[in-house]
């Protein structure tokens, strides 16, 4: 029983980190657009 217990906390913590790594991307996209759409016009 105690197999089970503690696989549960480590399944429900996956889904944690993966919407902090969301969380982490779309804190940056606002930062990176622009430069982006500064910088390959600019390039070209």
């Amino acid at each position: 029983m105690t197999d089970t217990s503690d696989t549960r906390p480590t399944e429900g913590e996956a889904p944690l980190r993966r919407q902090s790594r969301l969380q982490r991307l779309m804190r940056y996209v606002p930062l990176i657009a622009p430069v982006l759409l500064f910088a390959v016009p600019c390039w070209v």
